[in-house]
């Protein structure tokens, strides 16, 4: 079993340890790889196993994984596929430019990442804006209504000041039996 898997890797597989920068970033759920190694079954006549049978080969050959994902390999479902990759591929580029193209992916990630948090962050500063507004706006209309009510108040002194006459002393609220 571990022997069909072995070969199943070595046709259907490409990792960048074995010299595939290419697939620096990339990520295979082990579910694609069963559904990639059941096909291989039928073409290659190999005997089909179990999902756990699989967790453990995949373990052994692309290490522990404990999502069920493995990291910085590529799965291919048939030969046109892989024939068309391998065409194409740099399995010979040194070990830099491997580097290069993984920081290239995670740089373009981040770089998305930052785009997302500032539109976020514009957002909230929009926010934050009309916030400001409508409390700039109360605050006008409480300076509005006290000033009104000042204005009130004064008038209303200089009303009951206007009506106390200086040379009785006396007030329109007092009687003048007292």
């Amino acid at each position: 079993m571990s022997d069909a898997f072995s070969v199943f890797v070595k046709e259907r597989v490409r990792q960048s340890c074995d010299g595939y920068p290419e697939v620096i970033g990339e990520c295979v759920s082990l579910k694609e790889i069963l559904k990639a190694y059941n096909r291989w079954c039928v073409y290659a006549k190999a005997k089909k196993i179990d999902y756990k049978d699989l967790e453990q080969l995949a373990n052994h050959h692309f290490g522990e994984s404990k999502t069920a994902k493995y990291y910085h390999l590529r799965v291919f479902m048939d030969d046109e596929d892989l024939e068309e990759f391998d065409k194409e591929h740099t399995k010979d580029k040194p070990v830099e430019d491997a580097r290069l193209a993984y920081y290239t992916k995670e740089n373009t990630a981040l770089k998305c990442e930052i785009a997302a948090l500032k539109e976020e962050l514009k957002k909230q500063e929009e926010q934050a804006a009309k916030i400001l507004y409508r409390a700039n706006d109360t605050i006008i209309r409480l300076k509005i209504a006290n000033a009104k009510r000042d204005y009130q108040v004064s008038k209303a002194l200089e009303l009951l000041n206007s009506s106390v006459s200086p040379e009785s002393n006396t007030s329109p609220l007092q009687t003048q039996d007292d």
